[in-house]
Formats: structure tokens, C-alpha cells, sequence
């Protein structure tokens, strides 16, 4: 009886190095992946944020040229064509938006169709943009 339970310790002993191993090699692997993970969530989410924020630049330049074209207390405006606005505030710092203007009138409806492209910067070069179209009516 001693003598088995002998030979299973001397030749069981390399198998728990093997576990060992497999354990650690197992836990590696699980850590980069985890960091993969987070690495590629992190990105996600600042493109995300810089989308909305290009998306949040072109509805104001839709809402700067609708004041233009429709002023309080005065007559409208004509398009002028494209207009381009570069925003300092601090929601929107160092994005940009392009307005383009297009008036169809026809009998005593004028129509504006405007479309803004935002663009916020992501990295040197790497521009994230959105566009919003929208068209206007104004009965003279």
C-alpha cells in the first residue's frame, strides 16, 4: 500500500506544473482580451461622441442660416449660397459646419432647401461629418 501511493506522488508532480501553466497561460490570454475589448469600446465611443457632435454642429448651422433667411422683426433674406461657420464655443470647438442654400420661388411661395455638413475633428486629418437637409417654406 505505501509503495503506490509512492509511485503516484513521485509521478504525478509533473502534471501540476503543466496545470500551472495552463492556469497562468489561460489568465494571459483572458487579460488581453479584456484589453482588446475595452481598447476597441473606447474607441466606439469617442466616435460616437465626435458624431454627435457633428451632427449637434449641423443643426446649428441650419439654425444660424434659418435666422438669416427668416429674421425677427424684419423682412427675410435671400440664400446667399454657401456659407461656412467655424464654432468656438465649448460643446462644439473645433468642429465646423458648411450651409448650402437653394430658393425655389413660384407664385408667392419661396422655398429654401438648406443642407449642412458637420465636421469635427477626430485626429490630425480624420474628419467625422453629418448632414442634415431641410426645406423651408415662406408664404410673401
Amino acid at each position: 500500500m505505501y509503495h503506490k501511493s509512492l509511485y503516484k506522488l513521485r509521478y504525478s508532480k509533473g502534471w501540476s506544473l503543466i496545470f500551472a501553466l495552463l492556469v497562468v497561460m489561460m489568465t494571459a490570454f483572458l487579460s488581453v482580451l479584456t484589453i482588446r475589448l475595452t481598447s476597441a469600446q473606447w474607441h466606439l465611443s469617442v466616435h460616437y461622441a465626435l458624431a454627435e457632435r457633428s451632427w449637434r454642429a449641423a443643426q446649428s448651422g441650419i439654425a444660424i442660416y434659418t435666422m438669416r433667411i427668416f429674421p425677427v422683426n424684419s423682412h427675410g433674406e435671400m440664400c446667399y449660397g454657401n456659407q461656412d461657420f467655424t464654432f468656438t464655443a465649448q460643446g462644439l470647438k473645433g468642429c465646423e459646419v458648411e450651409v448650402k442654400c437653394s430658393q425655389i420661388s413660384y407664385a408667392k411661395i419661396s422655398t429654401y432647401h438648406l443642407t449642412a455638413t458637420g465636421r469635427c475633428q477626430k485626429k490630425q486629418g480624420i474628419w467625422i461629418e453629418k448632414r442634415i437637409e431641410k426645406s423651408l417654406s415662406n408664404l410673401q
